[in-house]
């Protein structure tokens, strides 16, 4: 073949392959992240964290089918539940900065970072262990998911549930990311796309916060 199709071949390939990768992402942060990267962090936190073990009791909330799903759709399950919750949080944005109202143990400002707003305060804490070194390190999508994999299955396991419904006492997820928390509105529209995702059951969520989904958007794993 001539090099001139070698190089229009390429071309096509260039144009056309982060799309493609795109239309096999099931996470609600695929037309932002078009190479996938952050949804493949995602499943491999999951697959080593305990999430995929567990049963919450407002599990069925979120995935009507979950209890009948084998290993590699409950952690596209979780994956996806992150992907939602981050778009509440951060607007998918990694760069995301948020000070927060109160101040650390000794006084100084707390400030909240990248997809799942995680402060590097708490994210050192015994409980969590997430060994960030340096904040800006929790912009890194990797790093950051990661961190809130363990923070989310530090809670669920303890409470036996993902979000909270009551605003008295927060539990699950809810003890640290107020989007888990019923209150404040955004359970609703995280558990309508999760709810969506074709293996929790027969209804695909079309849309999620003005974003256009996929029909068969989870059925390839991408990561």
């Amino acid at each position: 073949m001539q090099p001139r199709y070698y190089l229009s071949l390429i071309l096509l390939l260039t144009l056309f392959a982060p799309t493609c990768l795109a239309s096999l992402d099931y996470a609600a942060w695929a037309a932002k992240n078009q190479d996938g990267s952050w949804t493949r962090a995602a499943e491999s936190a999951v697959g080593s964290s305990p999430l995929i073990r567990l049963n919450p009791t407002d599990i069925t909330q979120f995935c009507p089918n979950y209890p009948k799903l084998a290993k590699p759709e409950r952690r596209k399950f979780w994956v996806g539940l992150l992907s939602a919750m981050s778009k509440p949080e951060s607007n998918f944005k990694p760069e995301a900065t948020y000070r927060e109202r109160f101040r650390d143990g000794k006084g100084r400002p707390v400030v909240s970072r990248g997809l799942l707003q995680i402060s590097i305060e708490s994210a050192n804490q015994k409980r969590y262990d997430c060994d960030i070194r340096h904040p800006a390190l929790l912009h890194d999508p990797v790093i950051n998911l990661a961190c809130g994999v363990r923070i989310l299955s530090k809670w669920v396991s303890t409470d036996g549930v993902i979000a909270s419904r009551s605003p008295i006492q927060h539990q699950g997820g809810g003890r640290y990311w107020s989007t888990l928390r019923a209150q404040n509105g955004k359970v609703s529209a995280i558990a309508e796309f999760t709810r969506g995702l074709p293996f929790c059951g027969p209804r695909q969520q079309k849309r999620f916060n003005g974003v256009r989904l996929r029909p068969g958007a989870g059925v390839t794993a991408a990561k």
